[in-house]
């Protein structure tokens, strides 16, 4: 049996006041953009949302997406610097047994 949380409890205007005080009351932008995302699967919803909170919050639409990404909230799409791969070692065309 699960137990009943609080955002079973609240309607999505319910959710959007809690979410524009929590904004107003200075909360961090990663903490309140992993509010607003939660219940949301798509990437392009979830992107949507954080452009419409960051800018509700007066933050820039790119910075917006690089602290959700950050966070771990929206996946990137390039490869972060530092973390090549090893690309796997060929092993010529040489015999394997004589």
């Amino acid at each position: 049996m699960d137990k009943p949380t609080i955002k079973d409890d609240l309607t999505k205007s319910e959710k959007k006041g809690a979410v524009e005080v929590a904004a107003a009351g200075g909360m961090e932008p990663a903490e309140l953009f992993a509010a607003v995302v939660q219940d949301y699967f798509g990437v392009a919803e979830r992107r949507g949302l954080v452009v419409h909170w960051g800018r509700k919050m007066g933050i820039a639409p790119s910075e917006a997406l690089l602290t959700a990404m950050s966070a771990g909230l929206i996946p990137t799409t390039r490869r972060l610097p530092g973390k090549a791969e090893k690309k796997p070692q060929h092993k010529g065309a040489a015999k394997t047994s004589e």
